[in-house]
């Protein structure tokens, strides 16, 4: 009894497999009628590529924290970004307090190392004169000395007063050495503190130049007349800024051109010289030609967060006007692509199922599912390169799911799981 249950349903299962299979290559005409179909043809169709940015000058003068012995700057005040300046106009003001404080500390430093050095010489002066009193009062000693001697008789004087007479003129001997020793002695180091105090002094009057050169270069001046742009959104007063960096850019507005970006999937096809056109944002009505003059060779993200990839696309403007155009301004542009033929279908005749690009092509009443490779296309038209002939009719949405008679689902699928439009 078991077995012949199990073998009941074995055959039950099958006999609904079998009537799905049927059901799903069967259609009545009733059903047929409700799905509108696309006759395949070959056709040429233009491409035009999407793409926004922003107006920048072809060359701009930088604007760059000054040369110096200083390694970082504070901005205490800036221009506007995007403000009209001057040639001679002040555009950047640093802050001042540290080459102030810097000046002040020199100047105290050369007034102590001048003080100092007035002493020293005076002390040097004063020591000179008592060394040359000490060494001519041991000359006049020593002669002294050598006068009595030769004035003694060794038979009247007695032995005593003999060697004291001899230990007398020896000292005097020693004290004139020693005055010239310690002369030289002396003078030498007082020279050697004068150096020190000497070299003191111009230590200090580097660092007052220092200051006072730094101090010089806390304005920045506009080289020319133009539009101060920032160069970084992170410029702003309170920033600290660093030797040679570029702070901001004084753009040369004669001569303009658009720097826009494509997303990485319609970049195919495009190249230098390329046909474009664009419009400045605050000025729709007016459009503007241009050519592709450079193409970025990698793709990167806009936006930190946002992780779509793009190419950033360097536009030549066939003409700058002068009186519209400024550096900044936002800009939406359309690249021309060479013409397209093939056998062009609406892209949303096309479906995903499992993974595979696939339409329904209509067979004697029915519909196959018939695997296709994807050329290149528009938003709205897609070539097919594989899986189908010029003349062949296909369905708008998936015949086996759900049928309506509705006209707002035609272009839908009726299984989202099952058929996607790509």
């Amino acid at each position: 009894m078991k077995l012949g249950k199990l073998a009941l349903s074995i055959a039950l299962l099958g006999g609904l497999g079998a009537a799905g299979l049927t059901a799903r290559n069967q259609f009545s005409k009733e059903t047929k009628k409700s799905i509108p179909t696309v006759a395949v043809t070959m056709q040429t169709i233009e491409r035009k590529v999407p793409a926004e940015g922003v107006l920048k000058a072809e060359t701009a003068t930088p604007i760059m924290t000054p040369r110096g012995r200083h390694r970082r700057l504070r901005i205490a005040w800036i221009q506007e970004n995007g403000s009209q300046v001057k040639e001679g106009d002040i555009v950047i003001r640093f802050d001042r307090e540290e080459f102030e404080r810097n000046l002040t500390n020199g100047k105290d430093a050369q007034k102590s190392a001048e003080y100092k050095l007035a002493i020293e010489r005076t002390r040097n002066r004063e020591s000179q004169r008592t060394r040359e009193r000490n060494a001519e009062l041991a000359r006049l000693d020593l002669k002294v000395a050598q006068d009595r001697r030769s004035d003694v008789d060794d038979e009247i004087f007695s032995r005593n007063e003999l060697i004291t007479s001899k230990i007398d003129r020896q000292l005097s001997e020693a004290r004139v050495k020693h005055a010239g020793v310690s002369s030289k002695l002396d003078r030498s180091i007082s020279q050697s503190k004068v150096k020190l105090l000497e070299l003191e002094n111009e230590a200090a009057k580097l660092a007052i130049g220092r200051a006072q050169d730094g101090l010089s270069r806390m304005e920045v001046k506009a080289p020319h007349d133009g539009i101060f742009v920032y160069e970084s959104t992170r410029t702003q007063v309170g920033a600290t800024v660093y030797r040679g960096q570029t702070i901001a850019k004084l753009p040369l507005t004669a001569a303009m051109e658009a720097e826009v970006f494509v997303l990485e999937a319609d970049v195919k096809g495009l190249e230098e010289g390329s046909q474009a056109s664009f419009i400045i944002e605050s000025q729709p009505h007016t459009p503007y030609s241009a050519t592709i003059k450079k193409i970025d060779t990698l793709a990167k993200p806009r936006h930190q967060d946002v992780p779509i990839q793009y190419f950033t696309i360097t536009l030549a403007l066939e003409a700058t006007d002068t009186k519209v155009m400024k550096p900044g301004q936002r800009v939406r542009a359309e690249i021309t692509l060479p013409a397209l033929e093939g056998l062009v279908v609406p892209r949303q005749y096309v479906f995903q199922i499992d993974g595979d690009m696939v339409v329904f092509r209509e067979n004697a009443g029915s519909f196959d599912t018939v695997k296709v490779k994807l050329g290149s296309g528009t938003p709205g038209l897609v070539v097919i390169e594989e899986g189908l002939s010029a003349g062949d009719n296909i369905a708008s949405r998936d015949p086996f799911g759900e049928a309506t008679d509705s006209g707002d689902k035609e272009s839908e699928s009726a299984d989202p799981a099952e058929a996607q439009s790509p």
